[in-house]
């Protein structure tokens, strides 16, 4: 089983209707296995913020802050690479 696999049958079996979950992606949603039938059945639960990777995470923070129960699934790459340009 892949990590593509295991990382969305692993959300799709997370009670539903569950509307504290958001799922965030930032433009590469097939990475994980989210194809178009999957990001429909989630959604207003789920969020694709584009390149964004540092939105991602400040508007998952707010969400946890108010009680949601936020899923960050992007491609670290980007920011690692964004943090070493920085330092």
């Amino acid at each position: 089983m892949s990590l593509k696999s295991t990382f969305s049958s692993g959300i799709a079996l997370m009670p539903r209707p569950d509307a504290l979950i958001s799922v965030i992606t930032a433009a590469t949603p097939g990475v994980f296995g989210f194809d178009k039938t999957f990001r429909k059945q989630l959604g207003q639960n789920y969020t694709d913020v584009a390149i964004s990777e540092e939105h991602a995470v400040a508007f998952a923070s707010g969400l946890a802050k108010n009680g949601a129960k936020p899923i960050l699934a992007f491609v670290i790459l980007f920011t690692l690479l964004f943090i070493l340009f920085i330092l």
